[in-house]
């Protein structure tokens, strides 16, 4: 399984950098689309123009890729569909002006820290 996110950033009223976080069945996590899962083989850029469509309602954003996500997971069961005992998870950056419309919540590099550090 190959997974791609999405990082969206602001500058709050108050000064403070802020990226986008949704809801998910383990807790807040950047935009996620997940490639290859189950039968379905799409590639990196389809799937990244799935995941802003469905984040954004447009597929025409600029982005680049500024990083990776490491999960690590040492001793997975054997229906783990990752590389292990690391993964990781390339990040594209959102270069221009857009706005979710999809539920979520702006986090703080602080908020982002304590609420996403322990599974990544």
């Amino acid at each position: 399984m190959i997974v791609i996110r999405l990082l969206l950033v602001r500058r709050s009223p108050s000064d403070v950098v802020e990226f986008v976080c949704r809801p998910t069945s383990k807790g807040p996590n950047l935009p996620t689309r997940y490639l290859w899962a189950d039968d379905a083989q799409e590639s990196p850029a389809d799937g990244g123009s799935f995941l802003m469509r469905d984040v954004f309602g447009r597929t025409d954003l600029a982005t680049r890729c500024v990083g990776f996500i490491r999960n690590v997971a040492p001793s997975p069961d054997a229906g783990f569909g990752y590389p292990s005992p690391w993964a990781h998870v390339p990040v594209y950056l959102v270069t221009g002006e857009a706005q979710p419309v999809v539920d979520g919540d702006w986090f703080s590099a602080e908020r982002g820290l304590a609420g996403l550090s322990e599974r990544h």
